[in-house]
């Protein structure tokens, strides 16, 4: 009899469920489970660093991850867009699209990172009203090249559909930043240069591993003619991930001149509260992409996206009830009590995460027709709205108010990107079911922010019934149990 978590069980379980879920598990909750082991030193930093100086990291983040998009150029969906449109020798012409897309990422994002590293000291003034952090600004960037150079490969495996190599990357990058961590903050007392150190050399061992992993399509050569068909579908999305970067990092530069370090770290901790849910749609993002990309043209697959769309919404609002209800406890797990006042934070930056990954589950149409520039629309218009409503708000409400921002301004990316898809490829999507579970989460929120019990054990019961209340509406009521006979039937079939 085999072993219940043995290989040959677990395969016999994926095979239970549809073929597109399968996928979903492999390679997307392999890939986000790295993720996971970067959760572990939230805890650690938080207890060495001050709020003061964890909240500086996150500001110093934030302005690297504008850089980062100039680095990549958003190459990497071209990439993805056109390996499975080759002519002629199809592994001649995916060498020839890794190489060009690899060597033009170290080369210019050397440049990029050597251009940021003048200016580094400029940067730390406008922000932080000091030179001091002006290292760690060049050590953030520094870092941006190798990282760039890892997620090219990472792709590749990706579409090569490699979950081991792929899940070896991921959890090789965060094995190692998690050691070095320790090593240079915990037991060199780097501080924040010791903590952007630890991300240079990680990225450096990972990008050099991810390459060797890739070394059949990684040669000394250059295509133009690969190059440019990837960078005319990806280039118009540039202004996009800008306008992402703005969506997802703004309000972080916003309230470095409203409040305090303390307060951004705050607010930093919320959105790794909301980290769990960011695992969950970066899993359904990279197991689901290939296979989107892969049966974009089929008519069939397209008929699928309903019940996509409504599932994928059913299972992250699901999860954010969890992270909502249990918010006080993650905190507890993850910082000191001084931060207590991101928990309320966590529900609206848990929405915005499940509003930004949405859009993999009906732009068929914008990937479809090629017509990218929508993207750039969408997101900003979105960003504007982001910026708009942080600026009415955060004098004001400060945390609270850039919180409220960053999932307004995802809404209305996300409905855009809706609008403009659904004009070129109808999917005849049901919204209903969506709004009313969308519903139901905001009441959740609102009554476990504003009903406090005195007794811990009581409130802590009283925000388990409520999430109790929500999963009894979502899948009894408006799923009607769909759902769950479905997973019954595919259990069932394994173990028969």
């Amino acid at each position: 009899m085999p072993s219940l978590f043995s290989k040959a069980t677990f395969r016999k379980l994926l095979s239970g469920f549809p073929k597109l879920t399968g996928d979903i598990i492999i390679y997307g909750i392999g890939g986000s489970l790295a993720q996971v082991v970067g959760l572990v030193t939230i805890p650690i930093i938080t207890r060495i660093l001050t709020s003061n100086e964890y909240g500086s990291v996150d500001v110093i983040t934030a302005a690297a991850a504008y850089f980062t998009v100039l680095i990549t150029l958003n190459l990497g969906t071209g990439l993805m867009r056109f390996y499975y449109e080759t002519t002629g020798d199809p592994e001649h012409d995916r060498a020839q699209m890794v190489s060009s897309l690899a060597w033009f990422t170290l080369l210019f994002g050397g440049l990029v990172a050597a251009l940021v590293a003048l200016f580094a000291g400029g940067l730390s003034q406008m922000l932080f009203g000091s030179p001091v952090y002006g290292k760690a600004f060049t050590l953030a960037v520094a870092s941006l090249p190798f990282a760039a150079l890892k997620e090219i490969f990472k792709n590749v495996l990706r579409m090569q559909r490699k979950p081991v190599n792929f899940l070896a990357i991921n959890i090789l990058y965060a094995l190692v930043n998690f050691a070095l961590i320790l090593l240079f903050v915990v037991s060199f007392k780097g501080g924040i240069e010791g903590y952007f150190w630890a991300q240079v050399i990680s990225a450096v061992i990972a990008a050099l591993v991810s390459a060797w992993l890739c070394r059949a399509q990684l040669g000394f050569t250059f295509s133009k003619r690969w190059f440019w068909l990837m960078a005319a579908y990806s280039l118009p999305m540039v202004p996009g991930g800008l306008f992402t970067w703005g969506m997802t990092y703004v309000n972080r530069i916003l309230l470095t001149q409203y409040t305090s370090a303390s307060q951004i770290a705050y607010y930093s901790m919320a959105t790794k509260a909301a980290k769990v849910i960011e695992l969950v749609v970066t899993a359904f993002i990279l197991g689901w992409f290939p296979v989107f990309l892969k049966n974009i043209n089929s008519p069939t697959f397209h008929a699928k996206m309903d019940r996509v769309f409504r599932y994928y919404f059913y299972a992250t609002l699901t999860l954010s009830a969890v992270v909502t209800a249990f918010g006080r406890e993650f905190f507890m797990v993850l910082a000191p009590p001084e931060y207590a006042p991101g928990v309320a934070l966590v529900a609206l930056l848990c929405l915005k995460q499940v509003f930004y990954a949405s859009t993999y589950t009906y732009t068929v149409g914008i990937t479809q027709t090629r017509k990218t520039y929508f993207v750039s629309v969408s997101t900003g218009l979105g960003v504007l709205a982001t910026i708009g409503v942080s600026l009415l708000l955060l004098p004001a409400y400060g945390i609270f108010g850039a919180a409220l921002a960053d999932l307004l301004g995802t809404f209305v990316y996300a409905l855009l990107m809706l609008l403009f898809s659904e004009r070129l490829v109808s999917l005849n999507l049901r919204y209903a079911p969506v709004v009313l579970s969308l519903l139901g989460f905001l009441l959740l929120w609102g009554v476990s922010v504003l009903v406090q019990l005195p007794n811990p054990w009581l409130d802590a019961l009283l925000r388990a019934g409520l999430l109790s209340a929500y999963l009894v509406f979502v899948y009894a009521i408006i799923d009607r149990g769909t759902i769950l006979k479905k997973l019954l039937a595919a259990l069932r079939k394994a173990a028969g």
